[in-house]
């Protein structure tokens, strides 16, 4: 067969053709490969970014729990302290007063003075304790 000097020339370049475009397709499926992996690392990195958050969230919520559980703790204890303190001193008074024969004396008289400064010192006490159970619940109504 004859072929000639173009016929070469064409060939040879159907030929070149041919296999950069074999290289070019090999590349950019190894460019796929590449970027299908870059992606799959990437979302395996945000689940593990979005676990950390939902953990730290958590951890936040607890902690704050914990701090409010002890910010009303200690106002309610003081309160129940104050109702007991109260209930003692007028339970006293109420069991001396009907007592068929009781008769106010001067001790009477200082003692009754002593326990109404105990109840308005456990009213005070009661009232500033309010205040701080207050400002607590503000606060966690106000970080809702």
């Amino acid at each position: 067969c004859c072929l000639r000097a173009q016929d070469y020339e064409q060939l040879a370049t159907l030929a070149i053709y041919v296999f950069v475009s074999f290289v070019m397709f090999s590349d950019t499926i190894k460019q796929n490969r590449v970027m299908c992996e870059m992606i799959s690392k990437l979302q395996n990195t945000l689940k593990e970014n979005e676990a950390l958050a939902v953990e730290a969230q958590a951890l936040e919520l607890r902690a704050m729990i914990g701090n409010v559980a002890h910010d009303l703790k200690t106002p309610l204890t003081s309160f129940l302290s104050g109702i007991e303190c109260m209930h003692d001193v007028l339970t006293d008074w109420s069991n001396l007063l009907h007592d068929p024969g009781f008769e106010w004396t001067a001790a009477h008289t200082l003692k009754w003075r002593t326990a109404t400064k105990e109840l308005l010192n456990c009213l005070q006490n009661m009232s500033s304790t309010n205040s701080f159970m207050t400002m607590t619940i503000n606060r966690c109504i106000d970080y809702t």
